[in-house]
């Protein structure tokens, strides 16, 4: 499942055995995004947060989270957020 936010849908999705793929902006929402039992983060929107640098940002106190930028995405775009 994707969900936008971090609503009903993640806990929901998760007791039907689904993955989710949940939208989170800040470490905050990352932090409530585990405790919810999310399997990976969307990054929305991705090129109004920060683009690549934003996300390499996360990779800090998140080393091991999966993050996806979603949002502004474009190849060359694409390409940077891979290298972060």
């Amino acid at each position: 499942a994707v969900t936008p936010g971090l609503g009903e849908g993640v806990p929901a999705a998760r007791e039907l055995g689904m993955p989710v793929l949940a939208g989170v902006m800040t470490p905050t929402d990352i932090l409530t995004a585990r405790t919810l039992g999310a399997t990976a983060l969307k990054i929305f929107p991705a090129a109004q947060a920060g683009g690549p640098d934003y996300v390499k940002a996360l990779r800090g106190p998140f080393p091991h989270e999966p993050l996806v930028p979603v949002g502004g995405v474009d190849e060359a775009a694409a390409r940077a957020h891979l290298a972060a």
